[in-house]
């Protein structure tokens, strides 16, 4: 009985000690200086949405596209001059 005592308070520790952070502070990453990380892609979303109504003017059907498109963050240099060199 002891030890399973002993055992649900290791088990109960480990849980306790592993959902901490070890008391260091949330900090971004742009924060601390990596570079790598400020630059953000930039994300264009085009929806088209197509409405059916009804000769009541009543809504009966719909249909939607959407596109993403993503753009490198400092842009892409083979875009510029158009050579894709």
């Amino acid at each position: 009985m002891e030890n399973k005592a002993i055992l649900t308070v290791g088990v109960v520790l480990m849980a306790v000690l592993g959902c901490t952070n070890g008391g260091k502070e949330d900090t971004p990453m742009a924060a601390k200086g990596d570079s790598a990380s400020a630059q953000v892609d930039s994300v264009k979303v085009d929806v088209q949405v197509n409405k059916v109504y009804d000769a009541n003017g009543n809504l009966v059907g719909y249909d939607s596209t959407s596109t993403s498109t993503i753009a490198p963050a400092g842009g892409n240099p083979a875009a510029k001059d158009g050579t894709g060199k």
